[in-house]
């Protein structure tokens, strides 16, 4: 089983998918998403732009509308990644 998101993905936060046995993949509430990493989102936006983000304030409320959705992946070695996207399917 592994994930593909549409092409409508905002940001991938990295995962090494071979080497990692991925436990667990829960979707999230947004403001959740916001208040576990909005500093890293400030600094993901700084170094490498984040689609969407104009500033903190307004990110959850940009995504919501944009119909975005966000999932926490964790791994059994504690590596984990999140996803924003509008939809992840199962292939």
């Amino acid at each position: 089983m592994g994930l593909r998101a549409g092409i409508s993905l905002a940001k991938i936060h990295p995962l090494n998918l071979e080497e990692n046995l991925i436990t667990d993949i829960d979707e999230i509430s947004i403001q959740e998403f916001i208040a576990e990493c909005g500093e890293q989102l400030k600094e993901w936006d700084r170094k490498y732009g984040l689609r969407l983000f104009e500033n903190l304030d307004s990110y959850a409320e940009t995504l919501q509308n944009s119909r975005y959705k966000v999932w926490r992946v964790e791994s059994a070695i504690g590596f984990w990644g999140l996803v924003v996207a509008r939809e992840v399917k199962n292939t």
